[in-house]
This record gives structure tokens, C-alpha cells and sequence, in this order.
């Protein structure tokens, strides 16, 4: 991954963090541990490692039903954890790998003149801020 991202710096690929390969790499991971905090179930995601579910079966006692998580806290726990943190990191990560392949699909695509010689990849949410610095026509 590294000399994928090496390579992309090298040759002007835009990242949201560019000063070098692992600060990008840091920031990337940063920003998917962000967007799972910003998600309305990250709270019961701490609370379940904190509580746990009830361990037995049944209603949970009254003196415990602020100590721990009902099943269907539960359940909504573990699907947040497989549909939502584990493709944060998965997308995240995915799109760092395909950076060396890009470069080299550019390439063949410039070689070929189907895009213009300027063209820039641009990674991750890089393009949600050239998106916003572009002007609008």
C-alpha cells in the first residue's frame, strides 16, 4: 500500500491528506473511526463493551436493566458493527489499495487519448472537496 501511495503522490494524485504516504493512511483512518462516531448507534456501540447484553434468558432485573443491553440492543449493536463500522474501515482501506491499479489505468487511458493529458485521480473524499472548490457553470 505503501508504494502505491508513494507512487500517487509522485505522480499528482490529489488525497485530503498529502503530505506524505503514512499521514495519508492516518487520515484515512481517522476519518472512518469519524463518520462511525457520527452514526446514532456508535453510543450503544460503547455501551455495549462497557455493559454487555444480559446474560441470561428472560426479562432483565430491574437492578440490573441500566447494566446491560436487552437483546434487541443487542442485535442493533451487532448489525451496526457488520454494516456500517466494518465497511467504513473495508471502504476505506479498499480505496487505498486501488490507487497503484488507477494510476495505471490513467495512464493507459491517457496513452490512448480517452481522457485528457490534465486528468488527476483524484482519492477518497478528495473528490467531495474538489467538488466544492470547482465552479459551477
Amino acid at each position: 500500500m505503501q508504494s502505491g501511495l508513494k507512487a500517487a503522490l509522485a505522480k499528482g494524485a490529489v488525497f485530503q491528506a498529502s503530505a506524505d504516504a503514512l499521514a495519508i493512511f492516518r487520515h484515512v483512518i481517522a476519518t472512518a473511526i469519524g463518520r462511525i462516531h457520527e452514526d446514532g448507534r456508535a453510543p450503544l456501540f460503547l455501551r455495549f463493551l462497557k455493559d454487555g447484553p444480559y446474560e441470561c434468558a428472560g426479562e432483565i432485573p430491574l437492578a440490573l436493566r441500566d447494566k446491560r443491553l436487552t437483546d434487541a440492543e443487542t442485535a442493533t449493536v451487532i448489525t451496526f458493527v457488520y454494516s456500517h463500522m466494518v465497511n467504513c474501515f473495508k471502504g476505506a482501506l479498499t480505496e487505498l489499495l486501488a490507487v497503484k491499479p488507477c494510476l495505471q489505468l490513467l495512464r493507459d487511458l491517457k496513452a490512448e487519448n480517452s481522457v485528457q493529458q490534465e486528468a488527476n485521480l483524484y482519492v477518497g473524499d478528495s473528490v467531495l472537496e474538489a467538488d466544492r472548490v470547482r465552479p459551477r457553470n
